[in-house]
């Protein structure tokens, strides 16, 4: 399973206030934003443009829609830079940068979103305030590990080995962000933050006890500030962790730790993704009977909000978690069958066939160990 990132600082301004999406008119604003940029480009009122711009970026980064948080933060970026003077301008010229940056992430094109950060990066020192510049400091360098680290595990899907460079470069920058701790001015989100993608990029590069470290300080902040999506990511990736280390019992325990904040949170999509993750370890637990229940509350969850994906993914497990458990019996079957072969001193051909059909249930069922065994047992 794929761990938890934290994608922002919670620190970035916007370049105006902006009201939430949910509490507006959405296409009221949108429309009438539009009007504005117009009006007020038509007759070069570019500083009052690029505060309507702004507004358009802010709530298009509200409903996360990337393509559109683009394509004004672009038309920001170009306003701030070739028709606004002073200090506002370099202020407006980086948080729409920043947008930019952000928005190629999460188009996943990294290469765009890496190249745009460095340019935010050099914002530092050119703000009217010690606060603004640190912000640029903090953000820049965190943003900048999030696109690499976003990068390495698209390579990684891809079977692409250079993303242990990617998540090596995440984590040397992250790292540096973290040594300036001491320096003062970050708070506990920043801190929080840093730890747990510090802990994620750590594992994918082998630093598996880092990573606990890492995964353990972020937890303990989040508990003490009551940032439950960050506990509950926390819990989550020690989950993960575990896992990969052939710890499944502590997985699972973090697991449903996990699953309990989320149901805490009312968050609906992450109480989801907890039970399945819970019914796919049972599953390596060899646990199929809980496996089945853990499932079959996932598809009763699934059926009470509606979401037919989730019901039918659900479904299609059970199929899966009933199959293991036929072959399980038919393992039993067939070693008693050996045991009675064994008793009555029967022949060779007869074991190693015996031998060979449980040796690729096994293998069929996960059990590489036993398998491994059994095979052994034909030589």
């Amino acid at each position: 399973m794929r761990n938890r990132i934290t994608y922002s600082l919670k620190r970035e301004r916007h370049v105006a206030p902006v009201a939430s999406a949910a509490a507006t008119n959405f296409p009221t604003a949108v429309r009438q934003l539009i009007r504005r940029v117009e009006n007020h480009s038509k007759q070069a009122e570019f500083a009052q443009c690029a505060k309507a711009l702004a507004e358009l970026v802010g709530l298009y980064e509200e409903t996360a829609d990337f393509k559109l948080i683009e394509k004004y933060a672009t038309d920001l970026v170009n306003i701030a830079l070739k028709k606004l003077k002073g200090g506002s301008s370099h202020r407006i010229a980086s948080a729409a940068l920043l947008s930019l940056g952000k928005a190629h992430i999460g188009r996943q094109e990294f290469d765009k979103a890496i190249n745009v950060l460095e340019q935010y990066a050099k914002y530092y020192g050119r703000l009217e305030t010690p606060e603004e510049n640190r912000n640029v400091s903090y953000t820049s360098q965190f943003q900048l590990a999030l696109a690499f680290l976003k990068r390495g595990e698209y390579k990684q899907d891809h079977f692409d080995v250079t993303c242990l460079q990617d998540f090596d470069t995440a984590y040397k920058k992250l790292i540096i962000l973290q040594s300036s701790f001491d320096m003062g001015g970050a708070s506990p989100q920043l801190r929080c933050d840093v730890y747990m993608n510090l802990g994620v990029s750590g594992g994918y590069i082998g630093k598996t006890e880092q990573a606990l470290t890492c995964f353990q300080r972020s937890l303990k902040i989040a508990l003490s500030q009551n940032f439950l999506e960050s506990v509950a990511n926390a819990y989550f990736n020690l989950s993960n962790l575990f896992r990969k280390a052939g710890d499944l019992t502590k997985a699972y325990e973090y697991l449903k730790k996990d699953l309990g904040i989320n149901r805490e949170m009312n968050n609906i999509e992450g109480c989801l993704r907890s039970q399945y993750e819970m019914a796919l370890l049972l599953r390596e637990m060899h646990d199929y009977d809980e496996a089945i229940t853990v499932t079959n509350s996932f598809i009763d969850f699934a059926k009470t909000i509606s979401d037919n994906e989730s019901r039918d993914k659900g479904t299609a497990f059970l199929r899966v978690l009933e199959e293991c458990i036929s072959q399980t019996k038919r393992i039993r079957v067939l070693t008693d069958r050996l045991a009675n072969h064994r008793r009555q001193r029967g022949g060779k051909r007869e074991e190693f066939g015996i031998l060979k059909d449980v040796a690729s249930l096994r293998m069929s069922l996960e059990q590489f160990e036993a398998a491994s065994k059994t095979t052994k047992r034909l030589k």
